[in-house]
């Protein structure tokens, strides 16, 4: 399959790995990226890297309505970026 028909939904997009991801995905051919992250609201900025290719999806996995909604809204990805980290304040141990 041809890189040019990949729709992609890269999880933690908003920053980081995520975002060079959202970046790099239409610019080697993707179709469509969806940027995944809890807030929509935090993705603005990435919104503007490929207008109208990448649309923002909130997707907070400990929300089944959120995972429902992202599911819906993203029926043709066929391709995942599993990219979405927990930090928390805590010690390694």
């Amino acid at each position: 399959m041809s890189r040019t028909y990949h729709t992609a939904l890269v999880t933690g997009a908003k920053r980081g790995i995520g975002e060079t991801f959202v970046e790099a995905l239409p610019a080697h051919g993707a179709k469509r990226v969806y940027a995944a992250a809890r807030y929509v609201g935090d993705l603005s900025a990435i919104m503007g890297l490929a207008p109208g290719r990448v649309v923002a999806v909130a997707l907070d996995i400990t929300r089944p309505e959120q995972v429902k909604a992202a599911t819906e809204a993203a029926k043709d990805v066929n391709l995942l970026i599993n990219n979405a980290g927990v930090l928390t304040g805590g010690g390694l141990l």
